[in-house]
């Protein structure tokens, strides 16, 4: 007997944990599973809009379009319990997964903490009394979330997944300018997107011979855009824009290497579908998803966050070396293929998850205890969730 997965999301929009969340449910469904995913707030505003892909089974809450948060709530409790039993994926959808306290145990709730960031840390705090198994994407997150010793038991570290497949380039030619691509949201805040106009400048410093793709949207996209003015001008920047999951991964397979310039991650799903590519990364060096992905020097490069002078430095080795750049691709992808990052292990690790998750329900080693729908997050809290997350987690030890 297959499971029953909803995966819940507000809108559709460009992220890497909707594209996560695509790509399990895919695999999921291949399996011979019901996975489905749920928009519940399809209607709002989303600064990153993009169509859902047209083979992931998507749903809309049953609930009128100008519905209150209360009533999609409600609603929400309704559509889950009418599917039990059934495992339910809150995802990021923080206003919505307040219902959780109030299903009852025919809804496991598998909560992930996707990303090393104050408003997951504070999702997990809220609501994870409710949840039968907490995911986090990477070690580093879930050593914080399990000193909260009401979690730990309950805490699984699975990552995010990415296919494999056929694509990929040929070898590295020498003389050839160094490709270089970015995907994802263009957002100052977690992504330091403007960084990359720093680092053309460096790399223009340096007489590197590069040309630079950037895929993606959001709020800081005109900015950057005219940081980067003149090099647009010259053809050696282009900016495409959002585009859809399939044709950012025709576009990995013509670039040499991926920069990602983040302040925290979790476990970038572009830098795993990069890689998977045979793009060598070039990311900063972070602590929670990055050193499990990317081995300095061995399949990519790490370099200090904000340090655009050694970013250029590395992409400056890659430019000039066509034989390590070959070596380092050729190890990136099999970093991914086989791994606890391929799709087929991380689906096969939800898998047994969901039978762990029914055994403790069922042996009364996990009960959630009936309660009401949970107030919403305080979202005056902003900044200071990170800092109220520790100093809640320090006053439990």
């Amino acid at each position: 007997m297959g499971f029953r997965v909803i995966f819940s999301s507000p809108t559709y929009g460009l992220s890497g944990v909707n594209t996560a969340v695509s790509n399990l449910i895919r695999e999921l469904n291949r399996r011979g599973h019901d996975a489905r995913l749920l928009l519940t707030n399809p209607k709002a505003p989303d600064p990153m809009p993009m169509p859902a892909p047209h083979d992931v089974p998507a749903y809309f809450l049953p609930a009128r379009p100008k519905a209150t948060l209360k009533a999609r709530q409600k609603a929400l409790v309704d559509y889950l319990e009418s599917l039990a039993p059934c495992i339910y994926v809150p995802g990021y959808d923080f206003d919505h997964s307040c219902v959780c306290p109030a299903l009852s145990e025919k809804v496991m709730v598998c909560g992930v903490v996707h990303s090393d960031d104050p408003v997951h840390y504070d999702h997990v705090q809220r609501l994870g009394a409710s949840w039968n198994a907490v995911v986090c994407v990477s070690r580093a997150i879930a050593a914080r979330v399990q000193e909260d010793p009401d979690l730990a038991s309950r805490t699984h570290v699975i990552p995010s997944g990415v296919a494999v497949t056929s694509l990929r380039r040929g070898p590295a030619q020498p003389g050839a300018i160094l490709r270089i691509i970015y995907t994802g949201r263009l957002i100052q805040h977690q992504k330091r997107i403007m960084d990359l106009a720093a680092l053309t400048e460096r790399l223009e410093q340096r007489h590197v011979p590069y040309s630079l793709t950037i895929i993606g949207g959001g709020p800081q996209a005109e900015e950057l855009k005219n940081a980067l003015a003149p090099q647009i001008k010259r053809g050696v920047v282009t900016l495409t824009g959002t585009l859809p999951n399939d044709q950012v991964l025709r576009r990995l397979v013509e670039h040499d290497a991926l920069v990602l310039t983040s302040d925290f991650e979790g476990t970038p799903v572009s830098l795993l579908e990069a890689m998977a590519a045979g793009c060598v990364p070039v990311v900063t060096d972070i602590p929670s998803g990055i050193p499990e992905l990317v081995e300095d020097g061995v399949n990519g490069f790490c370099v200090p966050v904000g340090d655009m002078e050694t970013f250029a430095k590395r992409l400056e080795f890659l430019a000039h070396d066509p034989e390590l750049r070959t070596k380092l691709a050729d190890q990136a992808r099999e970093s991914i293929r086989d791994s606890r990052f391929s799709l087929e292990n991380v689906a096969q690790d939800h898998l047994d998850l969901f039978e762990q998750m029914a055994r403790d329900r069922d042996s009364g080693a996990y009960r959630r205890e009936k309660g009401k729908i949970a107030p919403c997050p305080n979202a005056s809290m902003g900044s200071n969730l990170r800092l109220t997350f520790e100093k809640i987690f320090r006053l439990k030890r």
